[in-house]
């Protein structure tokens, strides 16, 4: 793309590309931009933009933007590849009700909001949309190793019974984190780049997120591996071996409570499996003050 003509800008304008310009990757223009804007001020020409609106909407349409041509078939691309992905999440969570119906998430949800705010085209919903990936990436990959960690008895029950069932939802779990990591390389694809260095936009630094991300997750996975395997779990594990009949083995996958003014009341998952089939029962408790 070609270098803007700061020459023809306000004081205004200037001002506002000092503020998002990214200084480390572009110091001659900053260096450009700099001089200029002393001498406006010096010519009286900031003066001369506060008190003549009329001057400033006209400078106003000649802010650097880049042609929407080169970026904004991109950002459309993502979102209608997001939106499908959301309806396909959807469907998977629909047709997996029956067996799993208390571990039923909304997570399409997300993927559609944001594949409908990149189809505005906007350079900046992308950079935002870009960071909340790389911050949530290392959650995604972590929940996929942390749902296949299961015992070997309950793999093998679940490979022998239902081997179609447990290979797509093998696939349900990769797919997203896939489909994270295809949206990643394409909002930082050289066009988006070009695009936003183009407007004198900022350079965020994923690293950043990535980071912030990795020591989230270390945290709350830490965290649930407490509570699933604590002494609640224990007691929900117990409650469901006295409502399920049978040689059963038992896990928790899923444990939710809430505290009041009389109590705390307790709501656990149990995954309940023997040699013979694998199933789903809730137990409930609450915990007086």
């Amino acid at each position: 793309m070609t270098e803007p003509d700061f020459s023809k800008y306000s004081a205004q304008q200037l001002r506002q590309v000092l503020g998002r310009i990214d200084r480390v990757r572009f110091p001659e223009r900053v260096a450009t931009v700099e001089a200029l804007l002393a001498q406006r001020e010096r010519d009286g020409d900031l003066n001369n933009n506060n008190n003549n609106s009329n001057n400033g909407a006209d400078s106003a349409a000649k802010a650097p933007m880049a042609d929407p041509a080169s970026y904004v078939p991109v950002l459309r691309r993502v979102g209608m590849v997001l939106i499908a992905a959301g309806l396909l999440q959807l469907g998977y969570g629909i047709w997996q009700m029956p067996a799993q119906a208390n571990t039923f998430s909304f997570n399409f949800g997300g993927a559609i909001i944001a594949g409908l705010l990149l189809l505005t085209g906007s350079l900046r919903v992308a950079a935002v949309l870009r960071w909340l990936g790389w911050l949530t990436l290392p959650g995604m990959v972590a929940m996929g190793l942390v749902a296949y960690a299961i015992p070997l008895d309950l793999l093998e029950v679940e490979l022998r019974l239902a081997p179609w069932q447990f290979a797509s939802g093998v696939l349900m779990t990769l797919f997203p984190i896939v489909l994270a990591a295809w949206v990643l390389r394409e909002l930082g694809s050289a066009k988006i780049a070009a695009a936003r260095a183009f407007e004198g936009r900022r350079t965020h630094d994923m690293r950043i997120a990535l980071a912030i991300g990795v020591i989230g997750t270390l945290v709350l996975q830490v965290w649930m591996f407490k509570i699933l395997n604590g002494p609640d779990a224990e007691y929900a594990e117990q409650l469901a071996a006295a409502q399920v009949q049978g040689a059963n083995k038992y896990r928790v996958v899923q444990l939710n409570f809430l505290s009041g003014t009389s109590g705390t009341r307790y709501q656990a998952t149990v995954q309940v499996w023997n040699h013979e089939g694998v199933g789903y029962t809730t137990v409930n408790w609450q915990v007086p003050k």
